[in-house]
């Protein structure tokens, strides 16, 4: 475990995150009166600074592990969010439309962030394999990878396997 501080450059990255990140966590609760922006960053830059000694510079540069750390701070507050039922329920859209959950974009915001957080952590050649099957069938991305379907299906169990492993599948259950 690391003692040393947080360096400027960091910290100076650290605070525009949270900044942005804090926004974007207002638009989607889209409720002032749960909390201020200010109150937000300053939550999500506490967690960046507590959870700083379990920093190693051996695992990664001090910019992905702020973002590993605002990522998961936000999710627990969406989650968080979501069970208080701060949230508020169906309403109106502004055509007279069907009705929109904002529990929905929440839900959907905290998926994002965990599919992130998980293909953030593969080696690049998996990650490539995920960008391809975004857009392609498995059959055109072993094409465009120039690889053995074959090669590419063992890479697509391998991702698969971390998905599992970092429990998604919660989302779907």
């Amino acid at each position: 475990m690391s003692t040393r501080a947080i360096d400027p450059s960091t910290l100076k990255f650290a605070k525009s995150l949270v900044r942005i990140k804090a926004r974007q966590l207002l638009c989607v609760l889209r409720d002032p009166a749960t909390s201020s922006q200010q109150d937000l960053e300053q939550d999500l830059l506490l967690e960046v600074v507590v959870r700083w000694p379990g920093f190693d510079p051996n695992r990664g540069n001090a910019e992905a592990f702020v973002e590993s750390v605002v990522r998961a701070k936000l999710c627990k507050m969406l989650r968080d969010a979501k069970r208080a039922k701060r949230v508020p329920g169906p309403t109106v859209s502004a055509d007279g439309g069907d009705a929109i959950d904002p529990a929905d974009d929440l839900r959907a915001l905290c998926i994002r962030m965990d599919v992130e957080t998980v293909v953030g952590k593969l080696d690049a050649v998996k990650r490539s394999v995920c960008d391809q099957l975004l857009r392609e069938s498995v059959s055109e991305a072993a094409r465009q990878l120039r690889t053995p379907r074959s090669t590419l299906e063992y890479a697509v169990n391998s991702v698969r396997d971390r998905f599992e492993k970092s429990d998604v599948d919660q989302y779907f259950s």
